[in-house]
């Protein structure tokens, strides 16, 4: 077997300072199977005019921290550059990109500057998933991963190493004399025998990521893949249709490797803070949940996830507290029912989402109440649907998210039939900017209310006329929001730090 190098491009948002999880299974397959592989991240690079987390910052959505407290930094060089210094010097057999959609152009720019090098370049990751006609029509690739990149690129990688016909891949699209070659997927991926993630290639800088003003040393365990519900607006619904042939995508590991990554992370990694990936945590059986809790009772290394408000009870919340659950996020996402339930798919109560919150915030257990708004043919009144029922909750912070029709799920399919967007639509920042047209809610309108709505939330109604004209974008309005800003600081963020 010929010995090949591999570069793998980690197209990321700038300063999203998340290890990932499918790069780094990808990465973990590779190593594992003894191929020489080197990484290309983008995260420290500027390639936006500002990080997302500092636009959380400036909404008021996450307190005010210094990523140089951890020697965190953007790099000063040319992100363009620095990858083709690093083909011209590597000379990789092969490039593989992982992206999403907000990621993808900036893979296929990156990719563009070194056409010529002689790789052959493979897309994978969650958009080329979705979307495996567009990616594989670009010049740029050779090939696409069109399911769980584990065990087939690995495969593709050994077959391309022994010179050997790989376009009969299951799972891969390949190009070939003209035509595609579209390869169905057979089975998914067994979890508990799938490689340990990898983090060996990552700068030592992307292990700390921001919480609650601090930074912390932080490490992704994948408890499940998949979610048991299917909200319109989620590409997991999307990859339920989409691998619904080849085996059932939402599925757990079992508490034995959960506890082995742990062990392996801690040690080798020096993890002082885990992110638990699923998609709603508080959804596990109650038999598994136990086990998680009698075992990490041992450990009590701080940890934070996201779970649904129907999820939740007090015996679950006390037992989380006792094992010393740093941080929840709580899917929230609109305050209307009936919106909720026709738009969103989700058939929750406001009776059993205040209900929730209120156990949470008698255990101390801090959380966050993750909204999203510019829905489709929501109107101004809808968004003070959902401010009111955050009113009644009191969580640390309030995530507030721009709509984003990503490929694949019901909700782009609708703002497409409805004349929302176009085919040729480019998502962008849900911390920014709509990308709907003839929506309800002009985009500006949306921009003011995402920088308002936690003043809406936590202020008294008195203040209502002055946080109206802090929407505005005007120097009146800008200098009502910095006062009004500076206030909430200090009343919210400073006082709990205190």
């Amino acid at each position: 077997m010929r010995d090949i190098r591999i570069l793998f491009l980690y197209a990321n948002c700038m300063m999203e300072n998340l290890l990932p999880v499918g790069p780094s299974a990808v990465l973990g397959g590779l190593k594992k199977a003894g191929f020489r592989v080197r990484l290309f991240d983008t995260t420290f690079y500027r390639t936006e005019d500002e990080p997302a987390d500092m636009e959380r910052v400036r909404n008021l959505q996450v307190p005010a921290f210094n990523y140089e407290d951890a020697g965190v930094s953007i790099k000063q060089s040319d992100v363009f550059k620095d990858f083709r210094s690093l083909v011209d010097e590597y000379k990789p057999h092969i490039i593989m990109a992982s992206v999403v959609e907000s990621t993808y152009s900036q893979a296929i720019q990156l990719l563009d500057s070194v056409k010529g090098s002689g790789s052959y370049n493979l897309a994978g990751g969650v958009f080329a998933i979705l979307s495996p006609d567009e990616v594989i029509a670009n010049s740029n690739i050779d090939a696409v991963c069109s399911g769980e990149g584990e065990d087939s690129v690995v495969e593709f990688c050994r077959k391309f190493a022994e010179e050997k016909d790989y376009t009969s891949i299951p799972g891969m699209w390949f190009k070939k004399d003209g035509r595609i070659i579209k390869n169905p997927i057979e089975r998914l991926v067994d979890l508990d025998s799938a490689p340990y993630l990898d983090f060996s290639l990552y700068e030592k800088e992307r292990f700390y990521k921001p919480m609650q003003g601090r930074i912390f040393r932080m490490l992704p365990i994948e408890f499940s893949r998949g979610c048991p519900y299917r909200c319109s607006y989620c590409v997991n619904h999307a990859l339920e249709h989409h691998f619904a042939a080849s085996g059932k995508w939402f599925r757990s590991k079992s508490m034995e490797r959960i506890f082995a990554e742990i062990r392996e992370y801690v040690e080798r990694y020096k993890a002082e803070f885990f992110y638990f990936i699923s998609e709603s945590f508080l959804s596990m059986p109650a038999a598994q949940f136990d086990e998680f809790c009698r075992r990490y009772a041992e450990l009590k290394i701080p940890f934070w996830f996201n779970t649904r408000p129907e999820t939740i009870t007090a015996e679950k919340v006390n037992r989380l507290k006792e094992i010393n659950c740093f941080r929840m996020g709580i899917g929230l996402e609109h305050g209307n029912e009936e919106f909720r339930k026709r738009m969103l798919n989700r058939h929750v109560s406001n009776e059993k989402i205040v209900e929730a919150c209120r156990i949470v915030e008698g255990s101390g257990i801090g959380y966050s109440i993750n909204n999203i708004i510019g829905f489709p043919g929501e109107t101004r009144e809808l968004v003070f649907d959902t401010i009111e029922l955050n009113r009644q909750i009191h969580p640390n912070t309030v995530g507030t998210f721009v709509f984003t029709p990503f490929k694949g799920t019901d909700l782009y399919d609708y703002c497409l039939q409805h004349g929302y967007i176009t085919a040729e639509t480019r998502v962008g920042d849900l911390n920014r900017a709509s990308v709907l047209q003839n929506n309800s809610l002009s985009e500006l309108e949306i921009r003011g209310l995402l920088r308002t709505f936690p003043l809406y939330v936590h202020f008294k109604k008195d203040y209502y006329p002055q946080i109206q004209m802090a929407e505005y974008f005007s120097d009146e309005g800008n200098e009502a929001f910095r006062r009004l800003s500076d206030m909430y600081t200090e009343e919210h963020f400073r006082k709990e730090k205190r």
